[in-house]
């Protein structure tokens, strides 16, 4: 049966049947609504209608990638796994997803991604679902990927600088990433944390630097060791030089591109023959070597900018030899 009532200056019905969960939608005119309420109940009474939205994972990804995606920090990653989500799942329709269906997907790119990379495609699924139906009103039945299992997989590395290896990468690394790398291993920063300092960041009379923009979304000020301001004032002399022309009052400090950026440091470790070291294992050993100085984890994660204090454990490799010492 359906009841069509006044709500904020629109016409608001309401069809109720067996059968079927209830459906609302609202117009402008009474006459449409009027006109939709009659064609619903004659599809109801053939077992035609679909009360579910036609939404298809094309367009939801896509909306969800023009709306929601540009707020989060550091969003190329989530860029790129809607494309993917969009080339393979995008012609099913929303409502029609099953746990059947995304299951037949996750074996599939299992394949050629490791389950930690399906966990983060999925989740980013599951969430622009659950903003379709919560903030969006679109009605699907429930969210799919919840019943779906992924296997787990340790991907945590527990990659440390061996005797020399600092000194082998700073006398290979050009001058700039010379800097970079002291840097890393002084801050624990984030790569994406290092390559949007700017020169207004540092406060060299107090020694510290913010961070405006982080992962977790929450801006964080860190302490600056002699070793950190020093790679800094060197970086910086790069534009006392007659010869570099800046168009930008406040610089980037390391003017080079991600793409020169994987370029470099993939021919760094070619050269070194450290293919197995990656350079985020330089904030995996500038985090280690914070609590080696002593340092607590409330400490520790006020400079690498950890809110989960348990999260910090996957990072604290500390090597049984240096704390020999301390057992005596």
């Amino acid at each position: 049966m359906a009841s069509i009532r006044m709500r904020d200056g629109k016409y608001q019905v309401n069809i109720r049947r067996r059968g079927y969960p209830t459906v609302t939608r609202t117009f402008t005119s009474r006459r449409a609504a009027k006109s939709w309420s009659k064609t619903t109940e004659i599809q109801m009474e053939r077992g035609e209608f679909n009360p579910h939205s036609n939404i298809t994972v094309e367009e939801l990804i896509k909306r969800y990638a023009k709306e929601v995606v540009p707020n989060f920090s550091g969003n190329n990653p989530a860029l790129y796994r809607c494309k993917t989500l969009r080339r393979m799942l995008g012609k099913h329709r929303v409502a029609e997803l099953t746990p059947a269906t995304l299951a037949s997907y996750r074996d599939e790119r299992l394949k050629t991604i490791q389950p930690n990379s399906l966990r983060r495609e999925f989740s980013l699924l599951s969430a622009a679902i659950n903003t379709a139906l919560i903030d969006w009103g679109i009605s699907i039945p429930s969210n799919p990927v919840q019943f779906v299992r992924v296997p787990k997989f340790d991907d945590r590395r527990d990659r440390r600088l061996e005797d020399g290896e600092e000194e082998r990468l700073l006398d290979t690394a050009p001058p700039q990433y010379q800097r970079y790398i002291i840097l890393a291993l002084e801050t624990a920063m984030r790569r994406s944390e290092l390559l949007r300092m700017r020169k207004s960041h540092i406060d060299f009379d107090k020694r510290t630097l913010l961070i405006p923009v982080t992962k977790n979304g929450k801006p964080r000020t860190i302490p600056l060791s002699t070793s950190a301001i020093k790679a800094i004032k060197d970086q910086l002399q790069i534009f006392s030089d007659p010869n570099v022309i800046s168009f930008e009052r406040d610089p980037l400090i390391f003017a080079f591109s991600l793409r020169m950026f994987r370029r470099t440091f993939d021919r760094i470790r070619e050269k070194l023959n450290m293919k197995d070291w990656k350079p985020h294992d330089m904030r995996h050993e500038a985090t280690s070597r914070l609590f080696e100085k002593g340092f607590s984890i409330v400490e520790v994660a006020s400079i690498t900018g950890h809110e989960d204090l348990k999260m910090l454990k996957r990072y604290t490799h500390l090597r049984a030899e240096d704390l020999v010492a301390r057992l005596g």
